[in-house]
């Protein structure tokens, strides 16, 4: 379903949105949103790129290393240390603060571990060299802007069909987010449980692989001659 047929089924859904009371404009705007949530809930546009180890830098801001960076992904982050690459371990900033309580003044050296605080993105040790593209990092995408009636939720100007089921996740939003806009702040919920179950069933049902092995699990740091 293209943005043109969203916006119809929108007014549909909630019949008191009018285009008097909702221009097209918020429409759209509250419709990319929720395209924005769901692939931050689902990690539904997977991806991986490469960005430069800077020497001596330990804080990179991911939303400038990588396109359309939205939310990191299982994957991680993986260092070329010379002649393979390496996985680093994720850590959170409590973690760092107790376990290495001098991290923000350590010696440069290579890195072992990482963490994420908004988009920014830091490395112990600070990288003691530049590699180009020496860093490798999984994440999920944030769907491209619907700039047109022809464009897709998912996938800009080509409809990705695999991921045309999380439309209506997109129109389940903006029933639960239009509200305030018309005038019915009563019935506006701070968190609208509904929305986040269709989600998770949606996805769910879209991320069924029979030869996928539910025990299966990541853990420990990985050395790979390449990815």
């Amino acid at each position: 379903m293209n943005l043109g047929n969203l916006k119809i089924m929108a007014r549909a859904y909630v019949p008191s949105a009018k285009a008097a009371k909702v221009p097209d404009t918020v429409v759209g705007l509250i419709l990319q949103e929720g395209a924005d949530v769901v692939a931050a809930l689902t990690r539904c546009l997977p991806t991986s790129d490469t960005f430069n180890v800077v020497a001596e830098q330990g804080v990179y801001d991911l939303n400038n290393e990588l396109e359309r960076y939205l939310i990191a992904d299982k994957g991680g982050l993986w260092w070329l240390n010379g002649t393979e690459w390496e996985q680093l371990d994720p850590k959170t900033e409590e973690e760092m603060n107790e376990k290495f309580p001098s991290w923000r003044s350590d010696s440069s050296g290579d890195p072992q571990r990482y963490f994420i605080k908004g988009s920014n993105l830091t490395v112990h040790p600070k990288p003691e060299t530049a590699v180009d593209n020496g860093f490798k990092f999984y994440f999920g995408q944030r769907p491209p802007r619907m700039t047109s009636d022809a464009h897709f939720p998912f996938g800009g100007g080509v409809e990705n069909v695999q991921l045309s089921l999380l439309s209506e996740c997109v129109l389940m939003y903006w029933t639960w987010k239009c509200r305030p806009v018309i005038g019915e702040k009563e019935t506006m919920q701070i968190d609208d449980p509904s929305f986040y179950r269709d989600v998770k069933t949606r996805w769910s049902v879209l991320n069924q692989n029979p030869a996928y092995d539910k025990n299966a699990k990541f853990g420990g740091r990985r050395i790979a001659s390449t990815l």
